[in-house]
């Protein structure tokens, strides 16, 4: 008898765990539907969502090679296309052939871009009267404007009627603009002088003015530090170099090659500076 119960007893035992491990199999099947192994960050790319690459100055004694590193891992990073803000050739010379040669040789590196660059007139461009025909020869208007993604692109030009300012005719042309295309969700604007800084830049504010109805992002050139600056809530960026003199001084913590990085997203535009050294294939 003792035997027969102990034979029982086992079976018992066994049947119970064999239960319990089936329930605790159902459980863990039933759990690991809901378990799953990511994040439960939602994925964030829209068909609005686009990403582009702002390119700083390359002038001032421009160090060779730079450029055209800075090209080749944009070519990596794929934006949608690329941005700069001015001053890609020397200039300052009335020598026609002189300035054409110039851009030849800058556009020789640009040609190499996977993708649709922007060109945009800083003093180096357009100062002298050669440059300025030589740069409407080659690329029409020194301002203008495009829409992409329900994204508005103001490129100013700075240096009309003389440096650092902008002409009234150049100020009505954006009103209008602006007035054209009051749906967009928001508007970049692309100067190659910082004007919010300058005395000079006597119709900025009334630019500014302008904006004032629109959610906007500014980005500049030309002081070849990287600066970021908030004004009534809206960013405003001044670009580093991307082959320019590096300027040494104290304060050049911020002098350094680099692109700008801007992901458009629903929210507004996220920008990061990602210096050329840090980028490798």
């Amino acid at each position: 008898m003792p035997f027969i119960f102990n034979t029982i007893m086992r079976k018992s035992i066994l049947i119970t765990f064999i239960i319990l491990m089936s329930i605790n199999f159902i459980y863990a099947q039933n759990n690991t539907i809901k378990k799953h192994p990511w994040t439960n960050k939602k994925v964030t790319a829209t068909n609005t969502t686009f990403r582009f690459a702002i390119m700083g100055d390359r002038t001032g004694g421009a160090r060779q090679g730079v450029f055209d590193t800075a090209i080749y891992k944009i070519n990596l990073m794929q934006p949608d296309f690329v941005m700069c803000v001015g001053d890609l050739i020397e200039g300052y010379s009335e020598d026609t052939n002189l300035i054409r040669q110039q851009w030849d040789n800058v556009d020789s590196s640009i040609n190499n871009l996977k993708m649709q660059f922007h060109y945009l007139a800083g003093n180096h461009d357009y100062t002298s009267l050669a440059s300025q025909y030589v740069w409407q020869e080659k690329h029409g208007r020194s301002y203008f404007y495009f829409i992409y993604k329900e994204v508005l692109f103001l490129c100013l030009n700075s240096n009309i009627p003389s440096h650092e300012k902008i002409s009234k005719e150049e100020l009505n042309y954006f009103k209008h603009v602006l007035k054209k295309n009051k749906e967009v969700k928001w508007v970049m604007v692309f100067v190659h002088h910082p004007l919010w800084k300058y005395e000079k830049g006597e119709q900025w504010k009334e630019f500014e003015a302008m904006l004032k109805n629109y959610n906007y992002t500014v980005f500049a050139g030309h002081e070849h530090k990287y600066q970021k600056s908030v004004i009534d809530g809206h960013e405003y960026y001044i670009t580093s170099t991307c082959g320019g003199v590096t300027i040494k001084d104290k304060d050049t913590d911020r002098s350094y090659d680099h692109i700008l990085w801007v992901t458009m997203t629903d929210k507004g535009p996220k920008v990061c500076s990602i210096k050329l050294n840090g980028m490798e294939e």
